[in-house]
């Protein structure tokens, strides 16, 4: 339920108010209070509210899920005969504010309490002396067999309707592999869905959360494709989803699939005389073991930097294949830069362009590039500057319901401060010369003359403060979007005959209002990717594409291959502390293109897989 509710300890301050008003008068709470039984199912009603929210009742249930050892510090309970009637939830949760053991799953027991909506969840908040246990061991209510509406909308009525209550599913499969917060997403298995995405025309209703938080965890931790059957657990509401608290233990049947194969593998390169790779990835907190005073970074152990550093440049190596330029997002500092390129398993020689940003959490954009295919003529970092008050990092005051932002830029050129920077992470723009050279040593040494092209390294506004009913962030991205779109305009017309790419994590979908305004001046590379596999993220079992590499090139340069190898947003988050493999090296995947330099070759057959989806 979506009511806005006191916090929990005012709430608890009022009910223990009651109590001692009764405990003063010389009788026990509710003995002495005149309160009203009401059903479960009434207390629930039709909608998002309860209608009994801010009133003290009584009421009883059989205890279907105790929780009451848990950080949870209470127990769900049902009624299965209260009304019948579909609309109504039949069960709530009851917080004790402590652990205590205090109940068991299959009491019947009569609670009095005060009815409230705590962030969406309707609760009874009560104390151990208001319950009372009234019978043990008795049958639970059957589990519902829940199947959601794929419509959004409603499928969030359907399973505020069931909030609380028993339910089950007999078959899934994982959508959304198990995060750092112990969620996994599924389907039912009889939808015959594999993947759900962002641009499903019905909606992405039919994705069920499973949470880590009830009697059993979901063991072992899943992969996208992985099979759950045998589910049963209640409707639970935390943190602006519903989830289900497991009661049973299900099974687990993993999918046995081999990582995705090189974009090019070794005995198709003899096709291309000339190309060069490019790639974007967004490397997750690639910290140091420094504190940093002036930001809020994270500070690494020496052991976590190195399993860090290890995955990526296995990431680097074997998935990416050391591209001639690799634009990297979530960088601390020169320092992890330096140690990345450094690593063992990194074969090519790299250098790398950075310089310190104002982000909050310390956190920068960089291009490594090859010497040897890519030779720099000249870099620098841009920023613009915003009349938004939106709150916003870098001058925001981080205050969404009363923003401010600082005025640190000049909107106009009048020389006034009027403004505020509009990145955290500036665009690094560097204008960089390839030699086009042979991929083997069996090819001439040289291909004709350089080729200059533009590179827009990005990393625009998180969506982190957005919620269900506001886009907070939508305004900044899109002035973001304007500045690339201007600053490529710009480019352009300065030199005409040389090609623009834009390359990197710009934080919203294909199709959104931000790629449209980038795609009246670039074309997104990631649309060459077979639907099956176009996404380099998944958020709650909704596969997307966050990654992006925008171009506007002009011949000789074309795009041959593009791809997104699938390594990370597929595979669950407890991966990332395996030192030796790729998966989890970021919770973004990377996305790789390979750009001709030469037209006036003939080029082997390029057939796509209907594996992969990649061309070969």
């Amino acid at each position: 339920m979506n009511s806005t509710s006191l916090p929990r300890p005012a709430m608890q301050y009022l009910v223990v108010c009651c109590w001692l008003v009764a405990v003063t008068c010389g009788s026990r709470g509710s003995a002495f209070l005149q309160i009203d039984f009401i059903p479960i199912c009434q207390v629930q009603g039709e909608g998002f509210t309860a209608p009994y929210a801010g009133q003290i009742i009584q009421t009883r249930g059989i205890v279907t899920l105790d929780l009451d050892h848990t950080s949870r510090r209470g127990f769900f309970f049902q009624d299965d005969t209260c009304d019948g009637n579909a609309t109504t939830s039949d069960a709530l949760f009851v917080y004790l504010g402590k652990s205590i053991d205090l109940v068991q799953t299959g009491d019947a027991v009569q609670v009095t309490g005060l009815v409230q909506e705590y962030y969406g969840l309707t609760e009874l908040v009560t104390s151990p002396e208001e319950i009372s246990v009234l019978s043990s061991g008795n049958a639970l209510p059957g589990p519902i067999e829940i199947s959601p509406p794929i419509s959004l909308q409603a499928a969030h009525l359907y399973l505020e309707r069931l909030e609380g209550m028993r339910v089950s599913i007999d078959q899934a499969v994982a959508v959304g592999p198990t995060g750092s917060d112990g969620r996994t997403w599924v389907v039912q298995s009889d939808l015959g869905i594999q993947r759900v995405f962002a641009d499903d025309p019905g909606g992405t209703g039919e994705i069920l959360c499973i949470d880590q938080e009830g009697v059993y965890p979901l063991y072992p931790e899943v992969k996208v494709g992985d099979e759950i059957a045998g589910v049963q657990g209640i409707v639970d509401y935390s943190l602006g989803v519903y989830c289900l608290q497991l009661s049973t233990p299900p099974w687990v049947t993993p999918l046995e699939r081999g990582l995705h194969p090189p974009i090019i593998p070794e005995e198709a390169d003899r096709g291309l005389y000339s190309a060069i790779r490019l790639a974007t990835a967004n490397l997750a907190n690639l910290f140091d073991t420094e504190d940093d005073p002036g930001t809020e970074d994270t500070v690494l152990n020496s052991s976590e930097l190195q399993r860090r550093l290890q995955k990526r440049a296995i990431l680097v190596h074997d998935h990416l294949q050391e591209p001639a330029l690799l634009a990297v997002q979530e960088v601390e500092n020169s320092y992890v830069l330096q140690a990345l390129i450094n690593r063992p398993e990194i074969k090519a020689q790299y250098l790398y362009l950075w310089q310190n940003g104002p982000d909050r959490r310390g956190l920068d954009l960089a291009l490594l590039y090859r010497p040897d295919l890519a030779r720099i003529l000249e870099y620098r970092v841009v920023q613009g500057c915003t009349s938004l008050v939106d709150g916003l990092d870098p001058d925001g005051n981080g205050d969404l319901t009363n923003p401010q932002n600082g005025l640190t830029c000049d909107t106009n050129g009048d020389g006034i401060l009027d403004g505020n920077r509009l990145f955290s992470r500036p665009p690094l723009v560097a204008h960089v010369q390839f030699s086009p050279a042979p991929i083997t040593n069996t090819m001439p040494t040289s291909m004709g003359e350089s080729i200059n092209t533009w590179i827009l390294v990005c990393h625009f506004k998180s969506k982190t403060e957005d919620t269900d009913l506001a886009a907070y962030t939508l305004p900044r991205r899109i002035e973001q979007a304007q500045f690339i779109t201007q600053l490529i305009n710009q480019t352009s017309a300065s030199h005409p005959g040389e090609s623009i790419i834009a390359l990197g994590d710009f934080n919203d979908l294909l199709g959104s209002q931000v790629a449209q305004i980038l795609e009246t001046q670039a074309f997104d590379l990631v649309w060459q990717v077979p639907h099956s596999r176009r996404y380099s993220y998944i958020f709650q079992g909704v596969s997307q594409t966050l990654d992006h590499i925008y171009t506007r090139l002009i011949p000789p340069v074309s795009a041959a291959l593009v791809d997104i190898p699938h390594v990370n947003a597929d595979y669950p988050a407890t991966l990332a502390q395996v030192s030796d493999k790729v998966h989890r090296s970021s919770d973004h995947d990377p996305v790789l293109a390979v750009l001709n330099l030469h037209s006036s070759f003939s080029y082997l057959p390029l057939v796509q897989s209907h594996l992969y989806g990649v061309f070969r």
